[in-house]
């Protein structure tokens, strides 16, 4: 994956509407490219803030880089989840 194709899929990944495959290469690429995990962190960060002031949260204090962390983590083991779970199905269809 290229730098382009990551930026491009950033509010997906906020989101949550990445297919299992394209989340795997996605989260692949921002661990090596400094420059797509410091963009996907600002929009992170900048949709976070705005939520918090949708629900009136102002008083509380949110570290939103371990948030993001936090989410990114929670992606991962998504992926696993999900690729055990077909690994699981596959063996069952095996006569």
């Amino acid at each position: 994956m290229n730098c382009r194709i990551a930026e491009g899929m950033v509010n997906k990944y906020i989101n949550h509407t990445l297919s299992v495959n394209d989340l795997e290469e996605f989260l692949e690429h921002i661990e090596n490219c400094s420059s797509c995990y410091d963009e996907l962190a600002t929009y992170f960060i900048v949709h976070k803030a705005m939520e918090q002031l949708d629900e009136k949260q102002e008083d509380s204090v949110l570290d939103f880089r371990e948030l993001l962390e936090e989410d990114i983590r929670k992606s991962r083991r998504y992926i696993r989840k999900k690729k055990f779970t077909g690994q699981s199905q596959q063996l069952r269809s095996v006569p």
